[in-house]
């Protein structure tokens, strides 16, 4: 991840089987309710894959999935994801 002004770059595209997180470092009572608001975008001209998701986790700010269809949050416990996935994935 890196962040270039207010815009956050999660991969640098450059292999294809990439993942990255930004986490918010302070923790955030859930339960007493919250908002987020933001915009993305999705560069180049044919993305290889897979897309990305919005996680609310308690693991801690390491803590990072694997990378392909599993968006970088599968596995990770006590989270929460909202799947934003732009590659359909066909089951073996």
């Amino acid at each position: 991840s890196s962040l270039d002004g207010c815009s956050l770059r999660l991969t640098s595209a450059g292999s294809g089987f990439e993942r990255g997180a930004a986490w918010v470092a302070i923790p955030i009572n859930v339960a007493a309710g919250f908002a987020v608001e933001f915009a993305f975008q999705i560069t180049g001209s044919a993305p290889f894959a897979d897309g990305f998701a919005f996680v609310i986790q308690g693991g801690g700010p390491g803590v990072l999935g694997p990378a392909g269809g599993a968006l970088g949050y599968f596995g990770i416990p006590n989270s929460l994801a909202i799947e934003f996935d732009i590659y359909r994935n066909v089951p073996p």
